[in-house]
């Protein structure tokens, strides 16, 4: 296996799972985000959206990078998937795209 497709794939296993552990799991970032009194519902409900979509966009990319296929289109969108978090217009990795005009 390539050292571009090893990382592609640490990527977005760590993008499936970080959300959950930072926002859910772990003490004391999960007692600010998920389990913060303070925060009204919609908060806590928009908390748990950016958990589940980040879940999925990394089990996309996982899926897009360990298939066998050889195509750079192909790989292309597994970046894109595994890095696409939008954040004030921008995706992640801070190019604009026609999605977030």
């Amino acid at each position: 296996m390539s050292t571009p497709r090893i990382l592609i794939i640490a990527v977005t296993a760590i993008t499936a799972v970080s959300a959950v552990l930072a926002d859910l799991v772990i003490p004391d970032p999960a007692a600010q985000h998920a389990f913060n009194p303070a925060w009204p519902p919609q908060a806590k409900f928009h908390d748990a959206q950016y958990m589940v979509m980040a879940v999925l966009l990394g089990l996309t990319g996982l899926a897009l990078a360990l298939r066998r296929s050889r195509n750079p289109l192909l790989h292309a969108a597994t970046v894109y998937v595994s890095g696409h978090r939008r954040e004030g217009g921008r995706c992640r990795l801070g190019v604009r795209t026609r999605l977030d005009a």
